[in-house]
């Protein structure tokens, strides 16, 4: 069972890519008319469409929650929010850096009461930060495993919600006897899904894994980890597609351009070991273009300055 507002179109490709990146262009585009240019920093590489293509499949199904697992530069949030937006929920935690629990569980009071009693889409992306707080990862381990949060409405807020639902229930079981809060709970998970974005070195995913194990049996767990040689490239080759003062360069010129930008950034994030699945080739043949001697006679990595 699917969320009630979301777009699953299947479209036939073949062999033309082209009809898909055009597609999620255009969604693209119609986010920045919706939030503005600078509210999402992607770029629509051949790895990007990829990920957006499987969390956009994800979402569109029950119990569509995601954890997401990578590292720098694979912007993690930025596909979230553009899946999310094509799957039509609306994210609750648009460009906000939680920090304390009450905030998070005062977006997840908002998000139960939108999606169980008014049945529509919406999402709760969380980050590292987020889940900084014992409290909060409590909450979405317990979300994942059952779908409930007993301490999150009062008894008072909980009753409210379920007799709204009276009428509703009866439209939908005329002839079953069905309980009130299954039935809310059941539209909580339908209209409601949590993004979970976290870095592969992250406690949750190792010391911890065992203190929270619906975050592992509960969350479809989705790995950018891709960022091998031919990634990067696809990177560049996109990032420059859309850049006024290269569009007289020679075609050789540009494909070597955008080799050496794709080995500069396989180097610096292998000497960094922030990206150890990166080519380790490239590593050793960038090395001396990735770090110049400082004063005191050191190498200083370059990746502070220049990341794709």
């Amino acid at each position: 069972m699917s969320h009630a507002g979301s777009k699953c179109n299947l479209v036939p490709l073949g062999n033309d890519p082209s009809i898909l990146r055009a597609s999620i262009s255009g969604y693209l585009d119609r986010y920045y008319e919706d939030f503005g240019t600078n509210s999402l920093k992607l770029t629509l590489s051949t790895l990007a469409l990829e990920h957006i293509v499987r969390l956009h499949r994800i979402m569109c199904f029950h119990r569509g929650d995601v954890l997401m697992i990578g590292r720098v530069g694979t912007n993690l949030q930025a596909l979230a929010k553009l899946a999310l937006y094509m799957s039509g929920f609306e994210v609750l935690s648009s460009d906000m850096r939680l920090s304390r629990a009450g905030t998070v569980f005062d977006i997840l009071r908002s998000g139960f009461r939108r999606a169980g009693l008014e049945g529509i889409g919406c999402a709760l992306v969380l980050t590292d930060v987020d889940l900084e707080d014992p409290a909060v990862v409590d909450a979405v381990n317990a979300f994942t495993v059952c779908g409930e949060l007993p301490l999150l409405l009062s008894n008072d807020e909980l009753q409210g919600l379920l007799q709204s639902l009276v009428s509703r229930i009866k439209h939908d079981f005329p002839n079953y006897d069905a309980d009130l809060m299954e039935y809310f709970t059941a539209r909580v998970r339908r209209h409601m899904r949590l993004i979970l974005c976290l870095a592969d070195n992250n406690q949750l995913l190792t010391s911890h894994v065992h203190l929270y194990p619906g975050l592992i049996s509960g969350l479809n767990m989705l790995w950018v980890v891709d960022w091998e040689k031919s990634s990067v490239t696809s990177e560049a080759e996109s990032m420059l597609s859309n850049e006024p003062s290269l569009e007289n360069i020679h075609s050789n010129m540009r494909k070597q351009l955008i080799e050496t930008i794709g080995a500069i950034h396989c180097g610096i994030l292998s000497h960094q070991n922030q990206l150890p699945w990166t080519d380790s080739d490239v590593g050793q043949t960038v090395e001396s273009s990735t770090s110049r001697p400082s004063s005191q006679g050191a190498t200083r990595p370059l990746s502070d300055q220049f990341v794709l």
